[in-house]
């Protein structure tokens, strides 16, 4: 089920769980009726189908509303679909919320100022409502969305129509935003998804009287990006929730004043731009201010226009600066958004030339470079002034040369994005050379065609888990993990040598992963190496689908678990996990002996001035490692460590000198006892003070 703002011309709509706008879907054009369509009272004109664009008689129907005066005021007033309210899908409770939130209190806004509702900060700092029948009334209407919803798929969860705003017959004549109560939850005591639909429809509905041109463009065409950002920024600001950006994140080259309906990556664009203006030291809330009531202008010349009077002169510069502010993840959203993206990921460190078509006008694409490398040099063969370099893992711009970029790092760790840039008016189409000097043989196991064929999901569970085993035929140390999600979540990442319920080399949480692109999780400074060996690496998954790919005739690599990670099952008949493993051969063999790092120090040990007692753990066996510490009549003092350490990672375990009980130990010899299955190892030492 996926949830979608929804904008047409005269109806602008929240749809759920991936939101975005569709402006284009009604018709453009005002229709003069032959005949009038009349409803009672309690009745309200209501589209049949919110996805057909007409506005003549034929589209609408009377139904019947209950006015709910409980949860109403002298300037807001909150209607529900009689038999919604009767059959139990909205109730009081849900109502009480909502109203509280629209006419009272917006407790989690990231300013005090902002705490006072969705409409108080909605007219004091945007503006006011059309007041069509001149009553200084908002009408909420809670609904049944008639959205062909049935069941699954997309559903329209709220929407605004300009409609309401003509005196079409068809037209309720007043200010109206519509919620849906079927499937939005209207039950639950606090009805998230409907309080931010509520929020993000009422900026329609307010920036419909500032500026109702906004949508069109200079062509006669559909354009809502700049009101659909300002939409999803209200409730942004007033902490009811963001929109899922990773769509932008994932696919950078589209174009900021571009618009393509049911795009995903569009809305999140949107979202995101206005978001960084916001943001804005001193002027932010200013400069939306006077975006969302410039009538002069439309849409990026509006843009321009508002930041020139705040001396943001060159726009290009001022998109350099937002780029480098998205790669960085700069905001200040306290919520985590996920990393850019790469369109385009090196799997091998060759010469090569790279050709990026179809630039968009201020669109920007980005190279992933993977860690290794001494040097690289990228000749831009078109626009060398165009590109941006930064170190990916450390969020560190990197300067260019005159005629090519050339970078260095001593510890080779680290991947480099580079970014091309593309502003207006200039050529679409770009060649970068690539070249590589002393770099390692990097290589990578991969089971896909670069993107994946379909997304899986199993419904049934809140947590489950894929696993995916990769052969290392050589000696080597793993550098990164890709991996692709259908949407932005977090995720939890293990990486085991030996079987998948082994203790983990890697066992890490990413905050938030980017939708419908590559994700990479650097692991080239963890010093994994291996031998000859297989790598299990499982992403652990909370409601998310996981990418999956048929390329390749391999089906015996993926697996898939419900029960805690704890057993798996053959991923049979989809093909393999959009998962690789990326590694750089090396000269790697493992010959530390067992007991290496084991022997402790300082001997003799005084913890009147030593700081510490020390000895380490290091083992190739998954089973669990124990160290005590016995006196000289063979009576243990104390166990210091007892865990399953990672394999080939050592691990320093200290000790302060005391016993079981806390008291410290007196002057004499001690056995320290390392014993990890059949290894056995002890050693002497002297406890001085």
């Amino acid at each position: 089920m996926n949830k979608i703002i929804v904008c047409f011309f005269f109806l602008s709509g929240l749809f759920s769980q991936k939101s975005l706008c569709a402006n284009s879907i009604l018709n453009q054009n005002q229709i003069n009726l032959n005949r009038n369509i009349e409803c009672t009272k309690n009745q309200f004109k209501i589209r049949k189908n919110v996805l057909q664009s007409g506005t003549n008689d034929n589209y609408f129907e009377c139904v019947d509303f209950i006015f709910m005066e409980h949860f109403s005021d002298s300037n807001t007033y909150i209607y529900v679909e009689e038999i919604e309210y009767f059959n139990g899908n909205v109730t009081d409770n849900a109502l009480e919320t909502l109203f509280q939130y629209f006419t009272f209190s917006t407790p989690d806004a990231e300013n005090e100022l902002f705490q006072n509702g969705i409409k108080d900060f909605s007219d004091n700092f945007l503006g006011l409502p059309p007041n069509k029948d001149n009553s200084n009334v908002v009408n909420i209407l809670i609904l049944n969305i008639r959205d062909d919803f049935s069941g699954s798929g997309n559903y329209i969860a709220g929407y605004f129509d300009r409609n309401d705003q003509t005196n079409n017959s068809t037209s309720n004549q007043k200010d109206i935003v519509y919620i849906d109560s079927n499937p939005v939850d209207m039950i639950s005591q606090f009805p998230k998804e409907a309080i931010y639909t509520l929020a993000h429809e009422y900026e329609h509905l307010l920036h419909y009287n500032s500026d109702p041109y906004e949508i069109i463009d200079s062509n006669g065409l559909i354009n809502p990006w700049v009101d659909e950002g300002l939409a999803d920024l209200v409730p942004s600001i007033l902490g009811l929730g963001n929109r899922d950006y990773g769509f932008y994140l994932a696919n950078t080259k589209v174009g900021l004043d571009e618009w393509v309906d049911n795009g995903l990556e569009y809305y999140s664009k949107s979202a995101l731009f206005m978001r960084y203006l916001y943001e804005i030291e001193d002027n932010g809330l200013f400069i939306i201010q006077d975006i969302f009531n410039d009538s002069e202008y439309s849409h990026l010349e509006s843009i321009k226009h508002v930041l020139m009077n705040y001396n943001y002169t060159n726009f290009d510069i001022f998109f350099d600066e937002w780029i480098l502010n998205t790669i960085n993840n700069e905001y200040k959203i306290t919520n985590c958004i996920p990393d850019v993206s790469p369109n385009i990921i090196i799997d091998s460190y060759s010469s090569e030339l790279i050709t990026i078509n179809d630039m968009p006008d201020y669109s920007f694409y980005n190279l992933l470079i993977p860690s290794g490398m001494d040097k690289i040099y990228l000749n831009n063969l078109d626009y060398e002034d165009k590109a941006i370099m930064n170190n990916y893992n450390k969020k560190i711009a990197i300067e260019s040369s005159d005629d090519f970029w050339q970078f260095s790092d001593t510890s080779k760790y680290d991947d480099l994005l580079y970014t091309f840039v593309n502003y207006d008016g200039m050529n679409n189409t770009n060649e970068i050379e690539l070249s590589i000097e002393n770099a390692s043989k990097l290589n990578t196991i991969k089971y896909d065609s670069g993107y994946s064929d379909n997304y899986l999901n199993f419904e049934s569970v809140d947590t489950w888990f894929a696993g995916i085993v990769f052969e290392v035929d050589t000696s080597a140390l793993l550098t990164s993990v890709d991996y692709m999600l259908a949407k932005d979540s977090s995720v939890k990442i293990s990486i085991n040598k030996g079987g998948f319920n082994y203790t983990p080399q890697i066992d890490t949480s990413i905050c938030l992963s980017t939708a419908n692109g590559w994700n990479r999780l650097n692991i080239a400074r963890q010093n994994i190496f291996v031998d000859n060996e297989s790598i299990y690496v499982t992403i652990e998954l909370n409601d998310n689908a996981m990418g999956v790919s048929n390329y390749t005739s391999e089906l015996t690599n993926s697996y898939y678990s419900f029960a805690s990670g704890s057993s798996y099952s053959l991923l049979t008949g989809y093909g393999n996990w959009a998962i690789r493993l990326s590694y750089e051969d090396s000269s790697y063999v493992d010959n530390t002996p067992e007991e290496y790092g084991s022997v402790p120090y300082p001997n003799p040990f005084n913890p009147n001035l030593d700081l510490s007692f020390n000895t380490f753990v290091h083992t190739r066996e998954n089973q669990i490692y124990s160290i005590d510490i016995f006196d000289i009549s063979g009576k243990k003092v104390k166990n210091i460590f007892k865990d399953y350490p990672r394999i080939d990672k050592l691990k320093n375990v200290t000790w302060d000198g005391t016993d079981f009980v806390g008291n410290q130990v007196s002057t004499g010899t001690y056995i320290l006892s390392h014993i990890n299955g059949s290894y056995k190892r002890s050693y002497l030492f002297l406890v001085l003070k």
